[in-house]
């Protein structure tokens, strides 16, 4: 009678397991579909968020960075004692030098000399190519310049004299400078190049 006592309880824990096999099935199925699901609704919401956030209008343009700030600057220095023309040779490119240190550059765009002054003025956002470099002038013909403006220009009794240095023009044209001088009789004035060659004349009484 054992036999059959064990064999009836084998019989049923095969139909207990064989009926649990549908269910976990089942359950494994219900999992999966959830998952599926769950990833539909997923992909969903970023086509739609990828639409919500999508523009018409083009790209705005990235602004360029932006470019230093212009610093105008000026400086001018006065000389005194004997011999403190700045028509004394080695005054001008001393004085100069001088005026360089003070300012922090060589590269100006204006410089003034008078008997007993010299003054300059600059920005330092310019490139080199706008300005003029303080010791690039030839300082040591500029008072042969002054002679020859106070002697041939019709100012009999000359007053004043003053010299003007300004950028070139461009396309490898050097500083301009320019001698004017004053009397009685009124102003004339020459010009030169960076090299102290005359480019141009204006007697008394001449306009142009």
């Amino acid at each position: 009678m054992e036999p059959s006592g064990r064999g009836g309880t084998d019989r049923l824990g095969a139909r207990v397991h064989a009926g649990e096999r549908p269910g976990r099935g089942r359950r494994a199925w219900c999992l999966l579909g959830l998952v599926a699901l769950l990833a539909g609704a997923a992909l969903v919401v970023l086509v739609f968020r990828g639409e919500l956030f999508t523009s018409d209008d083009p790209p705005a343009a990235s602004k360029p960075p932006s470019s230093s700030a212009s610093r105008t600057f000026s400086t001018s220095t006065t000389v005194s004692g004997p011999s403190s023309s700045l028509l004394t040779f080695g005054r001008m490119r001393a004085t100069a030098m001088e005026l360089e240190t003070r300012v922090g550059t060589a590269y100006v765009t204006a410089i003034t000399i008078e008997d007993h002054r010299m003054a300059v003025r600059g920005d330092s956002a310019l490139p080199p190519a706008e300005t003029v470099h303080l010791q690039s002038l030839p300082y040591e013909l500029l008072p042969g310049l002054v002679r020859e403006a106070r002697t041939t220009l019709g100012v009999r009794d000359p007053e004043s004299w003053r010299i003007d240095v300004t950028p070139g023009t461009g396309g490898g044209v050097g500083p301009r400078v320019r001698v004017t001088v004053s009397g009685t009789e009124g102003t004339a004035r020459l010009d030169a190049d960076a090299t102290g060659r005359v480019t141009d004349r204006r007697a008394v009484g001449e306009t142009g």
